[in-house]
């Protein structure tokens, strides 16, 4: 009977063990797939700027020294890369805690393609005849990019930094 007593206690704390280790790798699992899609993030913004809105603001910068199929051709590059950072964005692979964060991000990536597409169909006539209605209207279409950063620096950042957070996860830049 004292045996019995001994290994059943014995198999209920062997039980305890493996389901805190059980617990303890799902916990460490589901915060790496939060850091990890903080990584891709980051990535994903730091390509952005240095391969699309900075090059697009210097080439619009230096467009009056160019030729208007020159500038549109370098344009309707830069969208084309907008448009691959775009897709990539959209196939992460994204923990349930960042869907708010994904959603917020995909419409900051969208709306950068989407200020690219507008302005490369502008170029052209800016840099011909009628540059000063379409330098107007290219203005205002440079305000999609200033919606876009302000949707990733209020609601991207904060969103991912507070999931972060909240799982006990800090120090990551976002």
């Amino acid at each position: 009977m004292v045996r019995r007593r001994i290994a059943a206690g014995v198999a209920v704390l062997l039980l305890i063990v493996i389901v805190l280790l059980i617990n303890g790798c799902l916990k460490s699992e589901k915060q790496q797939s939060l850091k990890d899609y903080n990584h891709a993030v980051s990535q994903l913004a730091q390509e952005s700027d240095t391969q699309v809105s900075h090059p697009l603001f210097t080439d619009l910068a230096g467009a009056s020294g160019k030729s208007a199929l020159d500038v549109e051709v370098q344009i309707d590059q830069l969208r084309i890369q907008a448009q691959s950072v775009a897709s990539r964005a959209k196939s992460l692979s994204v923990p349930g805690e960042m869907a708010a964060a994904q959603r917020a991000l995909l419409l900051a990536l969208d709306l950068r393609v989407e200020g690219i597409t507008k302005i490369a169909a502008l170029v052209p006539t800016a840099l011909g005849g009628q540059g000063k209605q379409a330098s107007s209207l290219i203005a205002g279409d440079m305000e999609i990019f200033l919606a876009s950063d302000v949707i990733f620096s209020q609601r991207v950042g904060p969103l991912i930094k507070q999931t972060l957070a909240a799982n006990g996860i800090h120090g990551l830049s976002t």
